[in-house]
């Protein structure tokens, strides 16, 4: 490998030099769980890709492993392998997180819409209603569409509905808001 590609390899990818052994047991290492990665249990994990049978747990590795696992620095190895694991593990639920609140943002601004469709046909009912009542008043007829004693419950349904839509707007425009900040801080830490 060329000094620039070397530069590209992570730590926790096979270094130039490297053996096939050392590699494979360094992979057992750095793909235990952290809580129970130790010398003892990758060299178990080793043994057993490599012979194919499970082996009896020993006190502690060999001294090659030992060895390896000091010349080869798995520790910082590992270390960043887990930093980078965290920092996916993060990125991912922020990305999560991201595409949770626009689909709510939609969701809103469709009831917000929906709400203001509704309230629009409301008025309308309203407004035939009232020109219905005034025209059977002048003809000294009946009542209208809607019976006069429904009307001021009628109207407080449409303002409520009104009032919905705009409640629905402001918070698409909230959520709208939050998605420009974290997708600011999202860029400043990548």
């Amino acid at each position: 490998m060329t000094e620039s590609t070397q530069a590209a390899v992570n730590v926790w990818e096979r270094q130039e030099g490297e053996s096939d052994s050392a590699w494979v047991a360094f992979r057992a290492y750095r793909d235990l769980p952290p809580v129970e990665r130790s010398l003892v249990s990758a060299f178990v994990e080793y043994s057993e890709i490599k012979t194919g049978k499970t082996i009896k747990r020993p006190k502690c590795p060999p001294g090659y492993f030992s060895a390896w696992c000091a010349s080869g620095g798995w520790v910082e190895r590992v270390l960043a392998f887990d930093r980078h694991q965290d920092a996916k593990a993060v990125a991912m639920g922020e990305l999560d997180h991201t595409a949770k609140l626009n689909c709510y943002r939609d969701r809103l601004q469709k009831y917000s819409a929906s709400s203001v469709r509704a309230g629009i046909r409301a008025m309308a009912i309203i407004e035939q209603s009232l020109e219905s009542m005034e025209l059977e008043l002048e003809k000294g007829e009946g009542a209208g569409v809607i019976p006069p004693q429904h009307l001021p419950k009628f109207v407080m349904a449409t303002a409520k509905l009104f009032e919905t839509a705009a409640e629905q707007e402001g918070r698409a425009l909230a959520v709208d808001s939050l998605l420009e900040v974290l997708t600011s801080e999202s860029t400043k830490l990548h």
